[in-house]
């Protein structure tokens, strides 16, 4: 999830320094519009989720004032209401979507199915079913936006709405597990932790991709991560480290 998140930032922050620097296409534009409300919105609810997990993990120490721990959660409570709640962003998502005719999204889609055939013709084992997962999950969220979309102004507007918030997750993981399956396919990491975590990440994703819930990794996923740790098939800083 850590990944997933700094991913999106990232890449988030890649395209506002090309718009900044009047060197983005129309095409990263219109994604930038987009991703801006998914970055914050999907980043905001993971660190809840991952700071209630991880005082739990700690147990009865864990909610203790005097370890810290709940100032942690506490804090992060805020993420996902100041500066727009997380309805307040799939709003944003969807004027977005409605200014472009959704272009903007079916970009991201589009960039993420394509991240996942490049992965796939790597021929790279362990990538071949997240980028199966990918490009499937990609398909049947076009569907979704297109039947959104059509369905504003109409007696089924409630209803295509009501599909808003799936299809604002949907989106965000979907990206971002296009940018973890393309860091995992290039020649500089030949095996290990970044196909491990590009197939934790995009297992979930095809079981639920609209689900806000964020979910565990998988347990056979999560024995190849810490097994290809413990071998040393990758360096130690490359390690993400819980702030507590």
């Amino acid at each position: 999830h850590a990944r997933a998140s700094l991913a999106l930032t990232m890449e988030a922050a890649f395209l506002l320094g090309r718009k900044e620097a009047r060197s983005a296409s129309a095409e990263e534009l219109g994604l930038l519009r987009v991703l801006t409300p998914l970055c914050k919105l999907y980043t905001a609810k993971q660190v809840v989720w991952c700071a209630s997990e991880g005082l739990e993990f700690f147990g009865g120490q864990g909610y203790i004032e005097a370890t810290g721990i709940p100032e942690i959660l506490r804090d992060s409570q805020v993420l996902p209401i100041w500066e727009g709640t997380t309805n307040v962003l799939c709003l944003d998502v969807l004027r977005a979507m409605r200014v472009d005719k959704g272009r903007g999204a079916l970009v991201l889609l589009s960039r993420a199915a394509e991240a996942a055939v490049r992965a796939a013709g790597v021929g790279r084992e362990g990538l071949q079913g997240p980028a199966a997962a990918v490009i499937e999950a990609a398909e049947e969220t076009k569907g979704r936006i297109s039947g959104l979309l059509g369905s504003l102004g109409g007696d089924d507007e409630d209803a295509g709405l009501s599909w808003l918030k799936p299809i604002a997750f949907s989106l965000a993981k979907i990206f971002a597990c296009g940018l973890l399956i393309d860091r995992a396919r290039l020649p500089s990491n030949p095996n290990h932790l970044d196909t491990a975590v590009a197939q934790a990440f995009c297992s979930g994703v095809s079981n639920a991709p609209g689900s806000v819930e964020l979910g565990h990794v998988d347990h056979s996923v999560a024995k190849r991560i810490v097994e290809g740790l413990v071998e040393g098939l990758v360096e130690a800083d490359s390690v993400p480290r819980a702030k507590f």
